[in-house]
């Protein structure tokens, strides 16, 4: 569907996916998430499930981002699998690169050549929505180039089947130059995702692929348990100067957990607006929110998502210095 065509879609389609949306909400995420840190203490994390307190929300973020090609770990791989909920991922052949790691993690991989990718979609409205899109009830796509960032293990599991194949690195500094510098633009939307499961001690599997195919163009698959609906397939475009979503697919996953409760319950509102002699409408909206998760030094990011991309934000926590874009 086109973003806004439904009720439910609105916030979560903001959160994730409309580049140009999806800048500023990722910007407020990420002040929510130096604004709640701020509030507490810097400190050694204790115990092992508990991220280390030391690193401040945005040095995280700047590392995450500043991310490339490690060109010690770049392979020629053949038919490599990852499966993700009900969406089916294959790398049949080409060169697979991981990016660099970042406190022992690494959270990212780039693809070039044949892939392909297949989703089991068994909602008929669904499928309804992929005939308006694709024309065809089923996702069978192919894929020339990749750019995955996760937090769930991905890389564990593709250098398993890697080293179970025998395969070795490969140097292809080709490859990784022109990766390095798709990966500019392409690391700031995911790495403030990442920042989130970064600072939290509780941590939700996230795992998000662009995909480009010679056709269609590039397009997104997304999981993320934060979300209500936690699989995503879709795809950016413009029409007559207006930059839209296409949601092609988006439901709950077969392994979804229970959502987790909001970060954020109103308090009070006001709106003031006033209509100019040229129609337009001109307007100011404070909303007043209570943080209802869990507070600490495992807990220091909320979510906040904003409804269009234009609209300017200002963020206040106790004891935290105040907060603007």
């Amino acid at each position: 569907m086109t973003a806004g065509s439904r009720s439910t879609l609105l916030p979560d389609a903001q959160y994730c996916y409309s580049r140009s949306i999806m800048r500023t909400v990722l910007r407020a995420v990420l002040a929510a998430s130096l604004a709640v840190g701020a509030c507490f203490p810097s400190r050694a994390a204790e115990g092992p499930d508990l991220p280390d307190a030391t690193q401040s929300p945005r040095e995280i973020y700047k590392a995450l981002t500043a991310l490339r090609v490690d060109p010690a770990q770049i392979y020629a791989v053949s038919e490599i699998r990852l499966r993700r909920d009900a969406v089916s991922l294959i790398f049949s052949e080409g060169i697979l690169g991981f990016m660099q790691a970042y406190d022992g993690r690494v959270t990212g991989v780039v693809f070039s050549g044949r892939g392909h990718l297949s989703a089991n979609l068994r909602d008929p409205a669904e499928k309804q929505s992929l005939v308006h899109f694709l024309g065809v009830p089923l996702l069978d796509q192919s894929f020339s180039r990749a750019y995955l960032r996760f937090d769930d293990g991905s890389a564990e599991e593709i250098l398993d089947q890697l080293r179970r194949s025998g395969a070795n690195p490969m140097s292809a500094e080709e490859f990784a130059s022109t990766w390095d510098q798709s990966l500019a633009n392409l690391n700031p939307e995911q790495s403030t995702r990442l920042v989130v499961d970064w600072v939290s001690a509780t941590p939700v599997p996230y795992f998000y692929a662009e995909l480009v195919d010679e056709r269609l163009g590039p397009f997104d698959v997304l999981i993320d348990g934060r979300r209500i609906d936690t699989v995503t397939i879709g795809q950016n475009r413009w029409a007559a100067g207006n930059h839209f979503y296409d949601v092609w697919a988006s439901f709950v996953g077969s392994s979804s957990s229970p959502p987790a409760p909001p970060a954020f319950v109103p308090v009070s509102y006001t709106i003031d607006t006033t209509i100019e002699n040229d129609r337009t409408l001109e307007g100011t909206t404070n909303t007043g929110t209570s943080s209802r998760r869990e507070r600490g030094p495992g807990h220091r990011a909320r979510d906040v998502a904003l409804p269009h991309s234009s609209i300017r934000t200002g963020c206040r926590w106790p004891r935290a210095r105040n907060l603007s874009e």
